[in-house]
This record gives structure tokens, C-alpha cells and sequence, in this order.
């Protein structure tokens, strides 16, 4: 085996770029129109996964081999904030459909689990990859700095959990 040359690097397709992407909901519960999330979505992580190890010791040895595939079923996008909060108040309806603290009650996971679909593309822009992540619900929407002294641009960062991903 030679060692990579500059004519091997070349032949690397062009590098993935992190602001290629789209973060797509469907009908979410309390909102018919998620459209506006889409393109208010500033970043996203893309969901990981992981596998076990499962360790063989024979004889003064260690054997590894790959276990179970595990998926963290949680990653993290950020929005940005409208002056009508419009963003804020679509997640909260979202999670008061789930379960309202103020009504104590709730509904069934059927509800208000969705299918959403991070789309990442190339330079075209051409999709690259689907990936769909099913039973999607916002887990956690952080809290929100408020700071009379400057001018920022207010973001909510939701951490969703999911079921499963479908990468394809």
C-alpha cells in the first residue's frame, strides 16, 4: 500500500458543509403551518449513535467485537427568535398538547410524536442524505437570556428526543 498523494485527495468529493441543510416538521400539534421553522432553524446537530463492545477475555487475551448499535435518542437544534415570539409560543402549544402542567393532563404519544427529516445537501444544491427521525418531540426548549444592555439576536435551543432514525 502507497502512501496518499495530492491526485488521492483530489478524487475526495467535495467537503460536506454544515450550513447545507433543512430542518423539516410536519404538522406539529397546535400548529398546522411549521414552514417558518424550517428556514428559522440556525443550526442543528445531526443524531449520533454508538455501539457497545462486547469484551472476549480468553486466555490472558481480549477479544472485541460490536455489540448492540445504540442511538443517544436526543439532539439539539437552534432557532431563531421573531419579535412576535412566535417560535417560543409554537413549541410551548407543542408541549402543552403532550402535557399541560396548569390542566394536569395529556395525551397520548400518538399525538404528539412526529416524523420529522433533517435534509443535508451539496453545493448544488442537490439532497446528499434524509435523515428521518421518528417519534420526534421537543424534549427541552433552554432558557432564554434577556439583557437590557445590548443588541442580540434572542435564540431557542431545543434538545428533541426521538425513537428511532432512519439515515438513507
Amino acid at each position: 500500500m502507497t502512501r496518499s498523494s495530492l491526485y488521492d485527495a483530489q478524487a475526495v468529493a467535495d467537503p460536506a458543509q454544515s450550513w447545507n441543510f433543512d430542518l423539516f416538521l410536519p404538522a406539529i400539534p397546535g400548529s398546522s403551518n411549521t414552514s417558518a421553522l424550517t428556514y428559522k432553524c440556525m443550526s442543528s446537530g445531526l443524531p449520533g449513535f454508538s455501539m457497545d463492545r462486547v469484551v472476549v477475555p480468553l486466555h490472558g487475551i481480549e477479544l472485541v467485537y460490536a455489540g448492540r448499535k445504540v442511538y443517544e435518542h436526543s439532539f439539539t437544534s437552534t432557532f431563531m427568535e421573531a419579535s412576535d415570539w412566535s417560535t417560543r409560543a409554537q413549541f410551548y402549544a407543542w408541549s402543552e398538547s403532550a402535557r399541560s402542567w396548569i390542566n394536569n393532563t395529556g395525551t397520548f404519544a400518538s399525538s404528539y410524536k412526529v416524523n420529522g427529516q433533517l435534509v443535508v445537501y451539496n453545493d448544488l444544491p442537490a439532497v446528499s442524505r434524509t435523515i428521518t427521525c421518528v417519534g420526534m418531540w421537543p424534549q427541552a426548549v433552554a432558557d432564554v437570556e434577556l439583557n437590557g444592555a445590548e443588541s442580540t439576536l434572542i435564540t431557542l435551543q431545543i434538545t428533541w428526543a426521538y425513537d428511532l432514525v432512519i439515515d438513507s
